[in-house]
């Protein structure tokens, strides 16, 4: 193979992944947990942008808590599945160390 054709190639999956990257950054995530008690938001570079929680469970340490992590785990999968079907088509499938 041509050395600059693959140096080509190189630059365009760096461009693409760049791509993606401002895109997913750009993108709004919302859980919720509790029926709605607690809500919150990120972008897709995983930056928390909102939390709401319903002021009747300001005594309810516990529950906060276990909505908190429901609410969290639940984004951070969210992104996480997107960031993979947007990666796929760009690197095939393999693992690029830095991408995101």
């Amino acid at each position: 193979m041509d050395m600059r054709f693959l140096m080509q190639q190189a630059q365009k999956i760096q461009k693409d992944i760049t791509k993606a990257q401002q895109m997913l950054a750009q993108k709004e995530y919302e859980a919720t947990a509790g029926g709605g008690a607690m809500k919150i938001k990120a972008t897709g570079n995983m930056r928390l942008t909102e939390v709401t929680i319903d002021p009747e469970l300001a005594n309810e340490v516990e529950d906060l808590q276990a909505m908190l992590v429901i609410c969290v785990n639940s984004l951070m999968e969210a992104i996480e599945k997107d960031k993979e079907a947007i990666m796929k088509p760009i690197t095939g499938g393999a693992k690029v160390p830095g991408a995101f």
